[in-house]
């Protein structure tokens, strides 16, 4: 298992990036109401992958990615804060993690970033 995490303080736009990722990269679409995080499995090129956009309460998202892991994902995709329990968490999902750092301080995410996870997800794909 591979893990990709969007790191970052809150308000840095991590949640958005990965709504963009799923809509731009893997062509799914996510409609909810006031809720802003999600978490969902699907299978993109025969590769089971699991993304949990939730990150800022580790009983919380641990409960959404052990259910992500007992799926048998391939690839993680998520998202936490700078520090504290969820990222010690997350840290030992993959002692290889690729971090991606959003830069949520011009108020939007840069397509820098978004370039960013897709060749760190295309060379996840190869291994």
């Amino acid at each position: 298992m591979k893990v990709i995490c969007f790191k970052g303080k809150g308000d840095t736009w991590k949640t958005t990036l990965i709504k963009r990722i799923l809509n731009e990269f893997f062509n799914i679409e996510i409609y909810m109401n006031k809720e802003h995080d999600f978490a969902i499995s699907f299978i993109y090129k025969n590769t089971l992958i699991g993304i949990c956009s939730y990150g800022d309460e580790l009983p919380y998202v641990k409960t959404k990615i052990e259910k992500i892991i007992s799926r048998g994902c391939k690839i993680i995709i998520c998202a936490c804060r700078t520090q504290g329990g969820l990222l010690k968490y997350i840290t030992e999902l993959d002692k290889n993690i690729n971090w991606i750092k959003p830069n949520g301080s011009t108020g939007k995410f840069e397509d820098s970033e978004f370039q960013q996870f897709i060749e760190i997800f295309n060379n996840l794909m190869q291994d």
